[in-house]
C-alpha cells in the first residue's frame, strides 16, 4: 500500500498552469488527473507536468487535483505517492518520463535523479511510495 508521510509540502504557493483535475485529454494520474505526477516550474509561481528527464529538476509531486490557476498542494521533500511509468524495483533511483510519471533512472543524456522507489512496482500507471529528492540533480554520464 502506498503511503505519503513524512512529507514536506510547499504550502500552496504555486498554481496550476492547466486543468489537473479532469482535463479534456486525460493525464496519467488516478482518474485521468495530474495527482501524484512530477511537476516543474514553468513560470513565476506556476507549475506544469514534467515532460522530460533532461529538461530540468522537478519541483515536487502533485498531491491534489486543481484546475488552472488554483493553488497546488505539492510534496517537495520526503515520502510521497507517485505514479509509475513502467515496472520499477524497490530501491531504484528514479527519473521522469514524458508524461510526468516516474521510471527507473538510466545513465546517459544527463537525466535528472528525482527520487527513489520504496516498493516494487509491477506495472505502468500504478501508484507507489517513493522518496522525492530536493533538489533533483543531474548526473552527467
Amino acid at each position: 500500500m502506498a503511503v505519503d508521510t513524512p512529507l514536506i509540502r510547499d504550502g500552496g504557493i504555486m498554481t496550476a498552469n492547466a486543468n489537473f483535475y479532469n482535463p479534456g485529454t486525460p493525464l496519467n494520474g488516478p482518474g485521468g488527473s495530474g495527482q501524484f505526477l512530477a511537476l516543474v516550474i514553468s513560470a513565476s509561481k506556476v507549475v506544469s507536468i514534467a515532460s522530460s528527464p533532461t529538461a530540468g529538476p522537478i519541483y515536487g509531486v502533485l498531491q491534489n487535483t486543481p484546475i488552472a490557476g488554483e493553488p497546488c498542494d505539492i510534496g517537495i521533500l520526503g515520502v510521497t505517492k507517485m505514479v509509475s511509468g513502467a515496472a520499477i524495483t524497490a530501491g531504484a533511483e528514479l527519473m521522469v518520463d514524458s508524461s510526468g510519471r516516474f521510471v527507473t533512472w538510466t545513465a546517459g543524456a544527463a537525466n535528472f535523479k528525482v527520487g527513489m522507489c520504496l516498493e516494487t512496482v509491477a506495472a505502468i500507471n500504478n501508484v507507489f511510495s517513493g522518496l522525492v529528492y530536493s533538489p533533483s540533480y543531474k548526473v552527467v554520464t
